[in-house]
């Protein structure tokens, strides 16, 4: 230790203090530089380099000269090639040149100083004409027709779709400027210009119920791919009509999270399935939840657009349908004394226009509500549309008994003032559960569904929709790009 103490001191060229730790030590110079070999330090400087890593090929490799290098520094001492003639060639006018007199300066004089030009070192000129002969070098053999290269040559793609549109153009622009579908418009991302387009189509102005699917229209159209380390993800804009439109950008549509064909087998199967169970409240949450989805769903042609159309329709009659019966069930649990308005909707709940397993469940509820009450006419003229639906044998059975005890005696004891079995055209108020007197004359539209409602209920929010304004003008819902 005191030897490398030593060392290190008068390494650093303090020799009083190397001289104080020698005699400490008891050590001599000579014997600390012996004992660490020829590699100690020294006051003079660093110890020797035993080799020089510059000549070594790590970590460089010493580059080698190839084939282009040789050929430029062959025969010039390591100078510039053609260094005489880039430094002492005479000038010429390029317009000359190219009209064959480059190097008509001098006049004659130029064969003396390049030599004859009839051909290298002295060779007599070329005919081409009696080469091409010599080689059978027909040009007109071999080179197709004019009329020929337009079959053998692939037309230019037509980029007439690409007019208007700035180079680098996005996916989302095209979208926009391809369809008038609100639900393309929310895939494109302008929320705002969807929701304005609905309040001019179709007339709606509560958007809540709809925000989860016009995020769902938007995130469908986009497939996001994991990018490199440290940089941001790649979205890929999915089509959903990438077939159909051959690649032209001015037909391209985005990918939709909704499908006809899976809303029917689906949503409107499970809401069929509640009706059945006697599930209204479930049945009336699928329905509304069906004319929803039913309006940001894109249709492909106009048999699908006529089908939605249809849909959304039959959402109408068994949401107000539903809402009449589960009117009536409140009211006779709450108030059963009021008799007459039980049986009014009895009767408004066959009018609806619902499938036939459900409307032969209206009609024999509004049956035997009659029949309870003693309203056996009514209560007849049910059991004979119920009979015309082909019910059950058990079912027919019933209604053949309720049927012949009205022939006997036609009479209703209860009066219902605001329901008649002779009216032609049964039109129901949505709002008010109540008929619209002469066929629905004066009757205020629903822009969205169709609902009709009595003139009070114009600028009232929808009972059946939930989003659109009644009575308010409106264009009509496109689905249909």
């Amino acid at each position: 230790m005191g030897v490398l103490a030593y060392l290190t001191a008068q390494r650093a060229g303090d020799d009083a203090w190397a001289a104080e730790i020698a005699q400490e030590a008891g050590i001599e110079a000579e014997e600390a530089h012996a004992a660490l070999g020829e590699c100690a330090p020294t006051a003079a400087g660093l110890p020797p380099v035993r080799f020089a890593t510059s000549q070594q090929d790590w970590p460089l490799a010493e580059p080698k000269e190839n084939y282009f290098d040789k050929e430029l520094l062959a025969g010039t001492d390591g100078g510039v090639i053609f260094e005489d003639n880039a430094v002492n060639a005479p000038t010429h006018d390029i317009d000359s040149w190219l009209e064959g007199d480059a190097f008509a300066e001098e006049g004659d004089d130029i064969d003396d100083e390049y030599g004859d030009r009839s051909g290298a070192m002295g060779a007599p000129p070329i005919d081409m004409n009696a080469a091409e002969e010599a080689w059978d070098l027909d040009e007109g053999v071999v080179a197709p027709a004019e009329e020929e290269l337009g079959q053998q040559i692939a037309p230019l793609a037509d980029v007439a779709s690409l007019e208007g549109l700035a180079p680098g153009s996005a996916e989302d622009e095209h979208w926009l400027r391809n369809s008038p579908v609100a639900a393309d418009l929310a895939a494109a991302g302008a929320f705002d210009t969807a929701l304005q387009l609905l309040q001019r189509q179709a007339g709606i102005v509560a958007y809540e119920p709809l925000v989860p699917w016009l995020w769902r229209a938007f995130v469908a159209a986009r497939a996001v791919v994991p990018g490199a380390p440290g940089m941001p993800p790649l979205v890929v804009h999915m089509r959903r009509n990438n077939e159909a439109s051959e690649g032209d950008l001015g037909k391209v549509l985005p990918a939709s999270p909704l499908r006809l064909a899976y809303l029917e087998s689906h949503t409107l199967a499970s809401a069929y399935r509640a009706v059945s169970a006697n599930k209204l409240q479930d049945a009336e949450h699928e329905f509304r939840s069906l004319l929803h989805m039913l309006v940001l769903t894109p249709a492909v042609d106009d048999t699908e657009a006529q089908r939605i159309s249809e849909l959304m329709g039959e959402c109408r009659e068994y949401l107000i349908g539903i809402s009449i019966e589960l009117e009536r069930r409140a009211l006779a649990t709450s108030e059963p004394d009021q008799v007459a308005r039980i049986l009014e909707l009895a009767a408004l709940f066959t009018h609806v226009q619902m499938q036939p397993q459900h409307q032969m469940l209206a009609l024999r509820i509004a049956m035997m509500e009659a029949r309870r009450v003693g309203n056996l006419a009514m209560a007849g003229h049910f059991a004979r549309r119920l009979i015309e639906l082909q019910p059950p044998a058990k079912v027919v059975q019933v209604a053949q008994q309720i049927v012949s005890l009205s022939d006997r005696q036609p009479r209703d004891v209860v009066p219902v003032p605001s329901y008649s079995v002779h009216e032609t055209d049964y039109v129901v108020c949505a709002g008010s559960h109540t008929l619209i007197p002469a066929g629905g004359a004066n009757a205020v539209l629903d822009p969205l569904t169709g609902a009709k409602y009595l003139p009070e209920f114009r600028g009232t929010l929808c009972k059946v929709s939930g989003i659109s304004e009644v009575g308010r003008f409106a264009t009509g819902l496109r689905n249909l790009a």
